[in-house]
């Protein structure tokens, strides 16, 4: 089931190019830390939810973010190796605040 804002795969209308292994990973782990970004979002949207009175100022920022995620990770360009690293780098630190692990 496809969620609103998220496509059905983040592989969908890529152009074909030849990379190594080592650019493949690197793609693969910021399509990942985005994706974990993603699910960390989530989970603080499901939290708030769930509370007696929900703030809704946040909801709507904390939606906007996690759309702003899987724009992200939707449209990565895996041939630029510099944004992949920058992406990469951004969403590791995001998820490794979200995980209690410090920046």
């Amino acid at each position: 089931m496809e969620e609103a804002g998220f496509s059905s795969s983040v592989f969908s209308g890529m152009k074909a190019f030849s990379w190594d292994s080592e650019e493949a990973v690197a793609y693969e782990a910021a399509i990942e830390a985005i994706s974990a970004a993603i699910g960390f979002l989530g989970a603080r949207i499901h939290a708030e939810e769930q509370r007696a009175q929900p703030e809704q100022g946040l909801l709507e920022e904390l939606k906007r973010e996690q759309a702003a995620c899987a724009r992200r990770r939707d449209t990565l360009d895996p041939t630029d190796r510099e944004l992949i690293a920058s992406v990469r780098a951004q969403y590791t630190a995001v998820v490794r605040r979200e995980a209690g692990g410090g920046d």
